[in-house]
């Protein structure tokens, strides 16, 4: 098995596919750096923007308070509360108008503050329609989770001396750029596509090149062969994808700095608490998880040859489990009582590590369990099915 292995693997690795594979993660992982090259950073200014924009929209609101000659009591009530908002977003404006300049813990204790009073009136009455900071790029959370996530996210950004990198900042650094590359930017499931290509040019090529005669005449059971197959599919694609990555990372290292691996990611396992998750713990599940989903597909692959030898068929096949890991498929009702159990469920790393997911799951690790036993069921029944067609 040993030889076969080695036979293996020095011939697929010279295919170009490869290559070809590796080019298609690196431009995938590089879309956003590109499209941002030759622009200015404006970054801190677009921050500014962001404050300056959300507290014109609470002045005007208070203006139009202001003229009305004859205001209820709610709506005294309501211009006291707005008053006091703008009263934040003076300070926060104050604090960013420095630019680059900005004293790090100034500008996240005032930002803090604001967060911390929108967290207590949103406890208080969640109906009261607060004036949020509106992030360019990013979706607005109205909810008590939402308002405990940034008192969290602010937290430790001031506990740790840490300028705030926005999802849309343009020139982000390294660390930042690739988590949000592979939160935001990239859907998971092209990532996935990328690598099914090139399993389904590497589980058919025997058929292609009329070799299947020989392989099955080898000292070595047919399934041996298989496994072997599996294990080769492993060597390649993970090393292939780590280059990738650690290609985009020293690319937007050199030009954009390089970051820090301690930059948080907020997010809730329960719904009403908020924690961190540094980016480098994200880097380390996603890696984690990306292998095994890689792993599952590979032998899904090894089991689908044995009846379509055929490029297309394969691919055809593979996509079509892939897609069934799309939100609209996999949150429909009618599978929502077994969607924990099914690998699908756990395709969309981005939503499962976060924990961001609108249909049920077992969590990180209970979703990498349950990959790991679709993979082992499919290779058991794989070994049936080639046990099978031996004794006949």
């Amino acid at each position: 098995m040993l030889a076969q292995y080695q036979i293996d693997l020095k011939r697929h690795f010279l295919s170009a596919t490869n290559i070809v594979v590796y080019a298609a993660l690196v431009i995938l992982m590089l879309g956003t750096f590109f499209a941002q090259t030759g622009k200015p950073n404006t970054t801190q200014a677009g921050l500014y923007s962001d404050y300056a924009a959300s507290g014109d929209a609470l002045s005007n609101e208070i203006i139009a308070l202001r003229k009305q000659k004859y205001r209820t009591a709610s709506e005294n009530e309501r211009l006291a509360q707005k008053v006091k908002e703008r009263s934040y977003f003076d300070q926060i404006i104050m604090t960013a108008s420095a630019g680059p300049a900005t004293d790090v813990d100034q500008l996240n204790t005032v930002l803090l503050n604001y967060a911390k009073y929108t967290q207590r009136v949103t406890a208080a009455d969640p109906h009261i329609r607060l004036q949020l900071i509106k992030y360019t790029g990013e979706s607005l959370d109205r909810s008590l989770l939402g308002r405990t996530k940034e008192v969290t996210f602010y937290n430790y950004l001031l506990k740790h001396h840490i300028r705030e990198i926005p999802v849309g900042a343009i020139h982000a650094p390294a660390t930042n750029y690739l988590t949000y590359a592979f939160l935001y930017h990239i859907s998971p499931f092209l990532i996935i596509a990328v690598f099914l290509v090139a399993m389904a040019e590497l589980f058919t090529l025997d058929k292609r090149e009329e070799n299947i005669n020989f392989t099955n005449i080898l000292p070595i059971s047919k399934f041996k062969v298989l496994l072997t197959r599996v294990l080769v599919s492993l060597t390649l694609y993970i090393p292939i994808f780590l280059a990738a990555v650690l290609s985009v990372f020293v690319v937007t290292g050199l030009h954009n700095g390089w970051g820090a691996w301690d930059y948080p990611l907020v997010y809730s396992l329960d719904g009403k608490h908020a924690l961190i998750m540094t980016l480098a713990q994200f880097m380390l599940r996603f890696i984690g998880l990306i292998f095994t989903i890689l792993l599952f597909f590979i032998v899904l692959n090894t089991a689908t040859s044995l009846f379509w030898p055929t490029i297309g068929t394969n691919f055809i096949i593979a996509g079509a489990v892939l897609l069934t890991g799309l939100p609209a498929v996999i949150a429909q009702s009618a599978v929502g009582s077994i969607a924990k159990f099914l690998p699908s469920a756990y395709f969309n790393y981005a939503a499962l590590i976060l924990h961001q997911t609108s249909w049920p799951t077992l969590g990180y690790f209970g979703g990498i369990a349950v990959l790991l036993s679709w993979a082992i069921f499919l290779l058991i029944g794989t070994f049936g099915v080639v046990h099978h067609r031996q004794l006949l």
